[in-house]
């Protein structure tokens, strides 16, 4: 249990924590200074927070499709067992040759 807690929390850092952490260091940098070296030293800060952002949500979403592929992966092996689908009647898959 300890272990799970610790890598929620590691995850949940670098999900969203350095990420706001980078976006909100880059829109205090450009209202500080927004001119020269340190508005664009600020917009790569912001661009960074947002990529790593966009990141953390599309190895988010990466994951939930492992989910999708196990459930249909026991749906297959459910139906190599008995015949028919988890969902489906079995009276109604008897005439299934």
């Amino acid at each position: 249990m300890n272990r799970e807690h610790e890598y929620r929390r590691t995850l949940f850092v670098v999900r969203y924590v350095l990420p706001s952490a980078l976006t909100l260091g880059g829109l205090i940098l450009i209202a500080l200074h927004p001119r020269g070296a340190a508005l664009h030293g600020g917009l790569g800060i912001l661009g960074a927070g947002l990529a790593a952002f966009l990141f953390a949500f599309l190895a988010k979403v990466s994951m939930t499709g492992d989910k999708f592929r196990d459930r249909e992966e026991e749906a297959r092996r459910f139906f190599d067992e008995h015949g028919y689908w988890p969902d489906e009647d079995p009276s109604k898959a008897r005439g299934r040759p």
